[in-house]
């Protein structure tokens, strides 16, 4: 994962400013990724399609990761993913 650059605010705390809850919307996209049609490849998929999902996702887990200190009731990542 990519951290913040050193003179940017925190995304939780803005996304808690601007009224959005981060373990709302951490709960969203883990949702999202256990979805059936966006759980990790694991059939005859080509390799770029395989690469593909597999980068998809680890962005989404990222993003996830950074609201993670914002998040009440998840506190480790092994309880998300």
């Amino acid at each position: 994962m990519i951290p913040a650059p050193s003179n940017f605010t925190s995304l939780g705390e803005h996304l808690i400013d601007d009224h959005y809850n981060p373990s709302t919307l951490a709960k969203c996209l883990i949702s999202y990724l256990t979805a059936p049609q966006n759980a990790e490849s694991v059939g005859q998929d080509e390799m770029d399609d395989m690469h593909q999902r597999w980068q998809y996702r680890e962005i989404i887990k990222d993003f996830v990761r950074v609201l993670m200190p914002h998040c009440e009731g998840i506190e480790d990542e092994n309880d998300l993913f």
